[in-house]
């Protein structure tokens, strides 16, 4: 990983996510990530398999 606390990396997503009017590709861009990687982090999210 990068470095950074998760609960770092979830806010971190979420603020680029609002900065990027919630499109997928920018956040992903912006993230330095793929969109598919976005995604599937996105997913595990919300489904309670990633915490803080």
């Amino acid at each position: 990983m990068d470095g950074t606390k998760p609960a770092h990396r979830k806010h971190m997503v979420e603020t680029t996510n609002i900065e990027c009017d919630r499109m997928p590709a920018l956040v992903a861009a912006k993230l330095g990530v793929t969109p598919v990687l976005l995604e599937t982090w996105m997913r595990l999210y919300k489904a309670g398999r990633i915490h803080k």
